[in-house]
């Protein structure tokens, strides 16, 4: 119902949802606002099953969730700069921090993984940063970067998603005044990360 938010523990209604993410019969909602949570849903019928917020505090400002094959929720807080790792049932796994020292609209824009069958990689849209952070997801050790700040080739403004097909194209999106998709290749071997536009 636009226009009611609903408590902050509704099981119906949500304030400024910031990203969903489908997982087999479950769809996973970041949902913003006021309320700053997680809100799990039955796909089929929309009917609530659960909800959890950040660990440790309230997320300061959610803004992405993503769902690894292995069954771990990465849940993006742009305003506290970290990425928080749970369990489906939301049992708090670990958390990353994502250039810590990020001001005005936050590093964690966006969460994906890498389109191998372990989703070896973990990729974070950095849209304040004008690049994509590039981690391993096993252990979250950072490995590099693609991109800088700039409009031209292998350049971002304001990247705000990242996602890669079964080839291996990372495929982004530019907000603000970037206003652009791009597809590149990305070749990610142990401690860097390299990009071809």
């Amino acid at each position: 119902k636009p226009g009611d938010t609903g408590a902050k523990d509704s099981q119906t209604q949500f304030d400024k949802p910031a990203d969903v993410w489908v997982d087999g019969g479950e769809l996973y909602v970041a949902d913003g606002g006021a309320h700053q949570r997680v809100i799990v849903l039955d796909a089929a019928t929309g009917a609530f099953k659960r909800q959890w917020r950040g660990h440790g505090a309230e997320f300061q400002r959610i803004s992405t969730i993503a769902v690894s094959k292995d069954g771990n929720v990465y849940v993006g807080d742009r305003k506290a700069n970290k990425i928080q790792v749970f369990k489906k049932d939301g049992a708090f796994v670990r958390e990353l921090a994502v250039a810590p020292s990020t001001l005005a609209n936050g590093s964690v824009w966006d969460v994906n993984f890498s389109s191998d069958a372990k989703q070896e990689f973990l990729f974070i849209a950095d849209g304040q940063n004008s690049t994509v952070r590039v981690f391993a997801r096993a252990d979250l050790a950072p490995l590099g970067t693609i991109g800088d700040g700039g409009r031209w080739p292998g350049r971002f403004y304001a990247v705000n998603n990242v996602a890669m097909d079964s080839k291996g194209n990372l495929f982004t999106g530019e907000g603000y005044e970037g206003k652009r998709v791009r597809v590149s290749l990305a070749s990610v071997q142990g401690s860097g990360a390299t990009v071809e536009s």
